[in-house]
């Protein structure tokens, strides 16, 4: 086959499957990596997105009033993805509160089980910088409140005892700390901040230790839900490679 005859059949390639890359036979090595890291963040945050959508429809249409928590907010990307759509769907009343250590990841006992990139101190970003990136006049930010610090320490009997008396109810959770160790007191803090209809997204329930649901966040999860007397957990939607959500609803 000549050069132009190649041309053409990778043209129309690309034409009959949009997944196709016509010029990869020309790309280096870290040319593909870019260009995969590139693809799937972009991949990924659309994911991300899409349940964002989908789960304030939920909670929209069943009437599900409430406040959104977050445990791990760093870039405040899907922080904002909720602030957004409780704007467009008009949800005047939700409060958003963002738990963090604002300092990266927290010292891992098991650190050779899990992802390289969730060492100590990494995917940090500062409290400051949380603010920073969602001080838009458009964005709630009155009603943002940022919790900070490692979770052991942070999710304590003052926090819950502040937040019931703001009569806060979780209306969406987003959990996304990665590690068992930091999900475990998520979990047990969660506890008295359910209600029906609420809905859960554990962004890392199949990331690290090869996906082993016995293990990571997955793990914690099921510990939590094997041990809660009061609440039962339906499963919901996938988000992306990783994700998975459940609504919760009384036993």
């Amino acid at each position: 086959m000549n050069d132009r005859s190649q041309s053409k059949a990778g043209s129309d390639a690309e034409s009959q499957e949009p997944w196709f890359t016509a010029d990869f036979r020309m790309s280096t090595p870290s040319q593909l990596r870019a260009a995969l890291v590139e693809r799937n963040q972009r991949r990924r945050q659309q994911d991300k997105f899409e349940f964002f959508r989908r789960a304030f429809d939920f909670v929209t249409d069943n009437e599900i009033i409430g406040d959104y928590l977050e445990f791990g907010c760093h870039r405040a990307r899907t922080f904002r993805m909720a602030i957004n759509e409780a704007m467009f769907h008009q949800i005047a009343e939700m409060r958003f509160y963002a738990f963090d250590s604002f300092c990266g990841m927290p010292p891992n006992p098991d650190g050779g089980a899990v992802l390289d990139r969730w060492s100590t101190g990494n995917l940090s970003t500062s409290e400051a910088e949380f603010r920073s990136l969602v001080a838009h006049p458009a964005l709630f930010q009155s009603r943002v409140k940022t919790i900070a610090g490692y979770y052991s320490d942070s999710l304590n009997k003052n926090t819950r005892e502040e937040l019931m008396r703001d009569n806060v109810r979780a209306s969406i959770v987003c959990v996304d700390c990665d590690l068992y160790e930091s999900a475990t007191p998520v979990f047990m803090f969660l506890n008295d901040f359910l209600q029906d209809g609420t809905v859960i997204y554990l962004d890392d329930f199949f990331a690290g230790y090869k996906g082993n649901p016995l293990r990571g966040v997955a793990g914690a999860f099921r510990e939590f839900t094997d041990q809660c007397s009061e609440w039962r957990f339906a499963e919901y939607l996938l988000i992306g490679a990783f994700g998975k959500s459940f609504i919760c609803y009384r036993r």
